[in-house]
């Protein structure tokens, strides 16, 4: 499974790398900016089969460059996990993914 995660938190980057190398996912990309994400998702020969993005960041937010990914057609229906560390976000969440037809799912995974 090819897999890019998107955090401007090397700390989070890092334990992200961590949980899924341990778990068997070796194709791994993982990106510090929205932007330069957003090129290599676009430009990507071969098409990510998961996305993980942080809904704190600078340059854009998780739910932004959600809606710009989603624009690309080969990654309308890719699964898409935004990431928060922040409680309060969830409720952030809510409204854009319920407006966007996606499936929230609550987690109570804390790694601190």
């Amino acid at each position: 499974m090819k897999i890019i995660a998107v955090d401007d938190d090397g700390i989070s980057l890092d334990l992200l790398k961590f949980c899924l190398t341990g778990g068997g996912y070796e194709d791994l990309t993982l990106m510090s900016s929205p932007l330069e994400a957003l090129k290599a998702i676009n430009n990507a020969q071969v098409a990510y089969d998961c996305i993980l993005l942080d809904v704190e960041m600078p340059e854009r937010n998780g739910i932004q460059l959600c809606a710009d990914i989603r624009k690309i057609a080969r990654y309308r229906n890719t699964p898409i996990l935004m990431i928060t560390k922040h409680k309060k976000n969830t409720r952030l969440l809510k409204r854009p993914l319920r407006m966007a037809r996606r499936t929230i799912l609550p987690s109570r995974l804390s790694f601190f």
